[in-house]
């Protein structure tokens, strides 16, 4: 079993789809730490959600077309995402250290919300400037940016190890 799974990390389709289940891990540990462990998420909580959510799509294309020219194009949009991911983990930790200002309005209601009011007297939104949780002195915020640059490592070695090996998938 061990075998194997070394095995396939040596492809590039291999590192790509670990990339991919890394962001899927990332995303799945913050809706559990919402809803199972009641941290509530403010806005950038959830802006840096998406891009792991794109890194993961991008990795089942990777695996559902791995004959076909456009695997590298998904490599591509997975190392994007997951530089946005940084990107926005970068922006969070900055405001939760009081480095910068939050470029939105933190605590943003959901103004769909038909009942607004009652919403908004009955709970306090999150706010970005205050890390929800920490481990080892440092916030989800910093964590997600850390493993999330890894995840962008990991892409771009799929990447690489594509054109070195032309696997990119042209014909």
């Amino acid at each position: 079993m061990r075998a194997a799974i070394t095995a396939g990390l040596r492809t590039p389709e291999g590192l790509a789809m670990a990339a991919a289940a890394g962001s899927a891990l990332l995303l799945l540990l913050a809706l559990g730490f919402q809803y199972l462990g009641g941290l509530h998420p403010c806005v950038l909580c959830v802006w840096q959600r998406w891009p792991h959510v794109v890194a993961a799509l991008a990795g089942l294309w990777v695996w559902a077309r791995r004959a076909h020219p456009d695997r590298m194009l998904a490599v591509v949009v997975g190392t994007a995402a997951c530089a946005v991911g940084v990107t926005l983990g970068g922006l969070h930790t900055g405001v939760e250290l009081g480095l910068w200002p939050s470029p939105v309005g933190c605590a943003i209601p959901d103004w769909s919300d038909p009942h607004l009011a009652q919403t908004l007297a009955t709970t306090t939104p999150a706010d970005c400037s205050v890390p929800a949780w920490s481990f080892l002195g440092h916030s989800m915020a910093a964590w997600n940016t850390l493993f999330t640059s890894v995840l962008v490592g990991i892409w771009a070695g799929a990447a690489g190890r594509m054109l070195r090996t032309g696997h990119t998938g042209r014909a």
